[in-house]
């Protein structure tokens, strides 16, 4: 048969208690400033991109600002022809 010895239970150290804390609080920080930043960046200034990607290049079919609609060709109304 099995015999299962009780072991006492394992506490956790200091050291242990105090990387967690510390893995916390940077996560909430980094978190904060990013927010900030996300916050507090200027509108209609175009945010530059040091990426070397073509998806992020100067032409981007994926942007929607920029995207072209039936609408926006439209701009000016049309005479009504004669």
């Amino acid at each position: 048969m099995n015999i299962k010895h009780e072991r006492p239970p394992i506490k956790k150290s200091r050291l242990e208690n105090e990387v967690i804390l510390a893995v916390v609080a940077l996560y909430f920080l980094l978190s904060a400033v990013m927010l900030a930043i996300h916050h507090l960046q200027p509108e209609g200034i175009e945010t530059k991109t040091s990426s070397t990607s073509p998806a992020h290049g100067e032409i981007s079919t994926t942007d929607t600002s920029e995207a072209v609609t039936p609408a926006a060709t439209n701009k000016t109304p049309s005479a009504p022809s004669r």
